[in-house]
């Protein structure tokens, strides 16, 4: 165990040291240091996390895992390199997993989360999704461990979800043509409709020149808050609007279903399994954003001095 403590004691030491460098200002033969230093001691904590983890128990894990997760961020962000906020992501989440109520480990991982979706070599659509994932993360910190830097990280990754307009038009999501079937009790009529997926809702419209035009109410909205479930079918022969209801001309197209509490929409013209699963995705996707910023802006609120 002394031999264990040791190598606890100079990993430490080289993180720090290397934390000092880079706090006081970085020369380039300074950088190089720190980054030698902040991968000896992150390598030196993840062997001894593999090899000694059950002898030095789960508390110094855990310990040792938020270590190693704020030394390779600091590794990856001298680096840019995209493997290396993979490992730190890695390290943190062991530490939320062994000790799930630790809002320091929580705020950590949402950190490195926000900082990879921030690099440049982050694909755009994995921008959001790592900015949800740190907001929720964020939200199950608890009041003690909202810092400011957890309070700036979370209003950082807000902003980020926040949507982009497009005039006075929140900028659509996704577009496309199709057929609706009407809400009537007794008449259950089939039109073409323009559907426009934003932050807001899934509304629909008389046709693409209408809505680009602008100045008319669509024909329908449904707000995301109130869809639970957005799905479709791997066969278009499996769709739960029967074959014998549906228009002639998009009978072997492909259905995409809408649920909320009053009633659930059926959409039906997609051209295949592919774009079906693109609308499903994209309303799934819009939906989770708008209810994680709500969150996301009640959690700033209710933390606030």
């Amino acid at each position: 165990m002394p031999e264990l403590r040791k190598v606890f004691h100079d990993a430490i030491g080289a993180i720090r040291l290397a934390l000092q460098i880079i706090q006081g200002g970085r020369i380039s033969r300074e950088a190089v240091e720190a980054r030698r230093l902040l991968t000896a001691g992150s390598d030196l904590l993840e062997d001894l996390i593999i090899k000694e983890g059950a002898e030095i128990g789960k508390a110094a894990v855990h310990l040792a895992s938020l270590l190693a997760a704020d030394a390779v961020l600091q590794r990856a962000e001298l680096s840019k390199e995209a493997p290396l906020f993979e490992k730190a992501k890695a390290h943190a989440q062991r530490a939320v997993t062994l000790v799930p109520e630790s809002g320091a480990a929580q705020a950590l991982l949402a950190h490195i989360l926000l900082k990879q979706a921030d690099t440049s070599s982050t694909a755009e659509a994995d921008r959001e999704r790592l900015a949800l994932e740190a907001v929720e993360t964020f939200i199950k910190c608890g009041a003690d461990d909202a810092d400011k830097r957890v309070m700036d990280d979370i209003t950082t990754a807000l902003q980020r979800l926040s949507p982009p307009s497009k005039g006075d038009k929140p900028a659509p999501r996704l577009t496309g043509e199709f057929m609706k079937e009407g809400g009537g009790k007794k008449s259950k009529n089939w039109k073409t409709r323009w559907f426009v997926v934003d932050d807001a809702t899934v509304s629909y419209h008389i046709d693409q020149k209408t809505w680009e035009k602008g100045g008319t109410p669509p024909k329908g909205s449904i707000e995301l808050e109130t869809i639970s479930s957005a799905y479709t079918h791997s066969e278009p022969g499996n769709c739960t609007v029967p074959v014998g209801s549906r228009p002639k001309q998009v009978r072997d197209m492909h259905c995409l279903h809408l649920q909320t509490p009053d009633r659930t929409y059926h959409i039906v013209g997609l051209h295949d399994a592919a774009e079906a699963q693109l609308w499903v995705k994209t309303v799934q996707l819009a939906v989770r954003s708008h209810q994680t910023q709500a969150s996301g802006r009640k959690w700033l609120n209710d933390n606030k001095e």
